[in-house]
């Protein structure tokens, strides 16, 4: 009312004066300030204008400082995805930016619990990667990327019918240099068949000595030709010598290889030609129908990752790679294996000299810390995203000193995406910490969408044979119709 109007204006004025400033109401001046908020306007003649009526005042630089209420965030990448900070301002998330991020590597790690919009803001880096260039492969459990990959015109892979051969992954006469130290890449086909006879708990060191030996011997012999049947041969020979004959870690480690051979449960997913991933820069290899059998998922994931790998390490340098780690990562960390960590560790830290990276999405702050994988890729990616956290209070009372009090305060008051109608993400960058809000179109929120009521309704549609873009429109329609344009 005009009662309460001349109130606050009465109050405002006695404060300011007990201040030192005198307030003085300006009348019919209104549309002159308006026009000098604009852009370009005071230097095209206004301002001579606003100091012919008194409204302007010369000032020190000093009083400019104190006075002007100027806070400048972060501005982030110098392009890639737009993250608004907490104060409104334009920031940029691109994680192949060394240039401008205090990154030494493109991995990252991206922590959120169910609810927080992580499947929607991943989706949307992928996107904006894909727009500039980027080749991407995603590992994934449960068809979270299925829609998006339909769009784009991606490959979609079912993981259970591909075939592989380990002695087809490595450019076995090579080189690589980790950390200024050089290995060779045998080394790594006799890590990745030592994964693959004990996943969850590391071979003894007679048992990878062993191995090693079975594998020069079969490249000598048969080169990129050699199957899983050769190793069992070479593995076979070596009861025969003095020195191991009859050992029962020879036979337990016969026994553990046993099934990859053409005779054995594995055999026909082991002994084959592995296949190349390079004919679309957007790849989804998906793993659900291997969720039954969790220790072959488990060999399949780190069989993939050598597979993206060799995609990194044969494709042009000036092209952005990324691997992305979805729900399947958890298979990742199962026992606390050294050989997987330092599997891990050799392919995330030798991904940054071929323009690669690795991106992993958890749930929990904890996952990581359980396990050497975990605690590997933890250590491997510079680029760590928070995002809203469950049980948030129990971890700062286990951990008080893994984040500072206003990291504490922040990350409490991060709500449910779907509530609130955006995401909010803490990002580190080394020791740079900044905040966001990520808000997505209804469009991409039905796209992107893991939920099983919008997820079944695009299938239904698409089953009746509405293409995906008029399915997905459809669909944000029916739920968010309010929102979209006309």
């Amino acid at each position: 009312t005009v009662e309460k109007e001349r109130e606050h204006v009465a109050k405002a004025i006695a404060s300011f004066r007990q201040m030192g400033f005198t307030l003085i109401q300006s009348r019919c001046k209104q549309w002159l300030r308006f026009l000098g908020s604009f852009p370009f306007m005071l230097t095209e003649g206004l301002f001579s204008s606003l100091e012919l009526l008194g409204l302007t005042k010369k000032l020190s630089h000093t009083n400019v400082a104190n006075l002007l209420p100027v806070v400048a965030d972060f501005k982030g990448a110098r392009q890639g995805l737009i993250l608004p900070t907490y104060r409104h301002q334009l920031f940029y998330l691109d994680t192949f930016d060394d240039r401008v991020l205090p990154i030494t590597n493109f991995n990252r790690l991206t922590i959120a619990s169910p609810g927080s919009g992580k499947s929607f803001f991943e989706q949307a880096q992928i996107l904006d990667g894909l727009s500039r260039g980027q080749q991407i492969f995603v590992i994934d459990l449960g068809g979270s990327y299925k829609h998006l990959c339909e769009l784009v015109g991606g490959s979609y892979i079912d993981a259970s019918t591909l075939t592989l051969n380990p002695f087809t992954l490595f450019d076995f006469d090579g080189v690589t240099e980790i950390d200024g130290e050089k290995v060779n890449d045998y080394i790594q086909i006799r890590d990745l068949l030592a994964i693959m006879a004990s996943p969850n708990e590391g071979l003894g060191e007679v048992q990878k000595a062993w191995l090693l030996d079975a594998v020069l011997t079969c490249w000598k012999e048969r080169g990129r030709l050699a199957k899983m049947d050769d190793v069992l041969a070479a593995l076979r020979e070596l009861l025969h010598k003095p020195e191991s004959r009859n050992d029962r870690r020879l036979k337990d480690l016969l026994v553990l290889l046993d099934k990859y051979g053409s005779q054995g449960i594995y055999g026909k997913l082991f002994n084959s030609d592995t296949p190349l991933l390079n004919n679309s820069n957007f790849v989804v290899l998906e793993m659900g129908k291997l969720e039954s059998n969790p220790e072959l998922l488990t060999i399949v994931m780190f069989v993939m990752i050598v597979i993206i790998q060799g995609q990194f390490y044969h494709s042009d340098r000036r092209i952005q790679k990324r691997c992305i780690i979805d729900e399947a990562w958890r298979f990742l960390a199962v026992g606390s294996n050294p050989i997987s960590a330092g599997f891990i560790e050799q392919g995330f830290r030798t991904a940054r000299k071929h323009t690669g990276g690795f991106a992993v999405i958890t749930q929990n702050l904890s996952d990581t810390m359980k396990t050497l994988q975990g605690q590997a890729i933890a250590a491997a990616a510079d680029t760590k995203i928070i995002m809203r956290q469950g049980a948030f209070r129990d971890f700062i009372e286990s951990h008080p000193d893994h984040f500072n009090p206003l990291e504490v305060s922040m990350i409490e008051s991060f709500g449910e995406a779907k509530t609130q109608g955006f995401s909010n993400l803490m990002i580190q960058f080394g020791n740079v910490t900044t905040f966001h809000r990520y808000f997505c179109d209804p469009f991409s929120r039905v796209l992107f969408s893991t939920s099983g009521d919008e997820f079944g309704e695009i299938e239904s549609l698409m089953n009746q044979g509405v293409p995906l873009t008029d399915a997905v429109y459809r669909v944000a329609q029916q739920y968010y119709g309010d929102e979209l344009c006309d």
